[in-house]
């Protein structure tokens, strides 16, 4: 029952992570030519965010093998950084770091996950 959910899950994810990369890019976009309907949007990709790494957070409690090369720690120091971002209302800093820090590791994500080298054990 618990790899059925694990498998499930990575189906999910496996699904979801080409919406993310794609959001990454539109706000990212709309940052840069002042579309202001960007922020609306973002609040919506860290929703979406918030649930890849619970489900990738659930995942390695069930099996610790699945997904043991994904570092969250990254991820999470790259969501403190455009906290930072939005507080000061760096919004240069805010789509770099979606452009260049958080697209390629979820494309990397992605990667992993359409290669087969992450299946549940």
């Amino acid at each position: 029952m618990a790899q059925e959910i694990v498998q499930e899950t990575l189906d999910s994810i496996k699904e979801y992570l080409p919406k993310l990369i794609r959001a990454s890019h539109m706000i990212a976009e709309d940052i840069q030519s002042n579309q202001g309907t960007w922020v609306d949007t973002l609040m919506q990709y860290i929703e979406g965010m918030n649930w890849l790494i619970q489900a990738i957070n659930g995942i390695q409690k069930v099996d610790e093998d699945a997904l043991s090369n994904w570092e969250l720690a990254s991820l999470s120091a790259i969501f403190h950084q455009m906290n930072e971002a939005l507080e000061q209302e760096d919004f240069v800093m805010l789509s770099d770091l979606l452009q260049y820090e958080i697209s390629p590791l979820l494309n990397s994500y992605d990667e992993q996950l359409r290669g087969n080298s992450v299946e549940p054990s």
